[in-house]
């Protein structure tokens, strides 16, 4: 799950939950909205997410530092921007937000009963462990040296890949990429006033760029897969790809979706 998470952002403010029904039934929902906000991983990956983007800003201030008086203007607009787009309230907000109005409470129910399976359990811990600081850089090692050393079975590969399709991995990855290079541009455009090009116009030429990096960002997570699940069989994955593939875990996957890119725009 946290693998079509992994390159995560924000727009809209919806933090307050508006739930229908008895008050007792917005209660029964809304713990079970954050049953699943905590459980499926959203919320690590979404610090995860804010983390990278106060190292971004970080490395902004440095650079704004021994860059001209233009240059340095534009990235301190920028950094504040990107810091209330990312604000905790706003990401966590928004989020919740997509879960309630995409989710009923009988298929949030239906979810959680699929991440109380042990396959799904064990997935979830390799995949918490990953995206610990020291696991990323134990898994650029891993890809770096181990891969390289040891290629793995082709049956390995194509369950991985497998994993890929099942969560529109690909797919997320590159829109996460233009919706963030749009997002950085909108801000620039709005808090400078130029407008010498459209939104479409850049949306368009950035989609012209991404798409030429799709192997590439296929190469890159089937190697990030390979390492996360290292420790699972082959039946195992089969399994956790089965689960992945149920219509209402498919449906989770589309309401996160829908809620990372909201964070973007």
């Amino acid at each position: 799950m946290r693998n079509v998470c992994k390159q995560l952002s924000l727009t809209s403010f919806f933090f307050f939950i508006v739930f229908i029904g008895t008050p007792s039934a917005a209660a029964d929902k809304n713990a079970l909205i954050n049953d699943l906000y905590h459980r499926s991983g959203l919320k690590m990956q979404l610090d995860w997410m804010q983390n990278n983007f106060a190292d971004a800003r970080a490395l902004f201030g440095e650079e704004a530092q021994q860059a001209d008086e233009s240059t340095r203007k534009m990235m301190v607009l920028l950094d504040k921007s990107l810091k209330e787009k990312f604000s905790d309230q706003r990401v966590r907000g928004i989020v919740l937000d997509h879960l309630d109005r995409d989710l009923s409470q009988q298929q949030l129910e239906q979810i959680l009963q699929i991440m109380d399976d042990p396959i799904w359990q064990r997935a979830w811990e390799l995949e918490g462990r990953a995206y610990q600081p020291d696991g990323i850089a134990q898994m650029q090692q891993y890809i770096a040296q181990r891969l390289e050393a040891k290629p793995p079975r082709g049956t390995r590969v194509d369950l991985v890949n497998e994993l890929i399709d099942v969560t529109d991995a690909v797919n997320l990855t590159l829109e996460m990429a233009i919706q963030g290079a749009l997002m950085a541009s909108r801000i620039m455009m709005e808090k400078l006033g130029k407008t010498e090009i459209t939104e479409k116009q850049m949306e368009d030429a950035a989609r012209r760029q991404m798409e030429n990096y799709r192997g590439q960002y296929r190469d890159m997570l089937t190697a990030q897969m390979l390492y996360i699940y290292r420790y699972m069989s082959d039946s195992q994955l089969k399994a956790y790809i089965q689960l992945y593939s149920s219509p209402i875990m498919r449906k989770l996957n589309n309401t996160v979706t829908g809620a990372l890119l909201a964070i973007m725009r």
